[in-house]
């Protein structure tokens, strides 16, 4: 029974580091593509941000993998469901599907969705990880804007 646990706990592990490499690697090419850092000290701040805070940036590394995953499967569908009809009344028809000119398109255009797909993720993936890195920027060095915010009604 125990033993059973164990690929799920490894799964649990494996997207956890996961989401915090993409983390680490997304702050640290911000911070470098923001500021004049070195890779060293891009590197050093993105692993502070990252272990500052962790359950923050591990659980948005989530959402936006959903997310992403969610987008890719919606427009892989779309070739997907071609094909599958495709396939369908072909067999009745006995038409060589290997040698098909429209099934060779379809599944060129559909691969060509897939890269064009994994492209916008990632870009998607990189500009939320640079929307974090200012956040956690605001949060971590912006100390006097939050001093203004606390004023804000207490003289009233």
């Amino acid at each position: 029974m125990v033993v059973s646990f164990i690929p799920l706990l490894g799964m649990i592990v494996q997207y956890g580091l996961s989401f915090t490499l993409a983390a680490i690697f997304g702050l640290t090419f911000t911070s470098i593509f923001t500021t004049s850092k070195s890779f060293g000290e891009a590197l050093s701040e993105g692993f502070d941000f990252t272990f500052s805070n962790f359950w923050r940036v591990v659980l948005f590394g989530l959402v936006i993998g959903i997310l992403n995953l969610m987008i890719t499967g919606l427009i892989i569908s779309i070739p997907s469901v071609i094909i599958g009809i495709y396939v369908y009344f072909s067999v009745e028809s006995s038409v060589d599907i290997a040698t098909s000119t429209f099934a060779t398109l379809v599944f060129t255009l559909g691969f060509a969705a897939f890269i064009l797909t994994f492209i916008y993720t990632q870009a998607l993936s990189q500009l939320s990880y640079g929307i974090l890195y200012y956040n956690l920027n605001e949060v971590k060095y912006n100390l006097f804007l939050q001093k203004k915010i606390d004023q804000i009604g207490v003289n009233e």
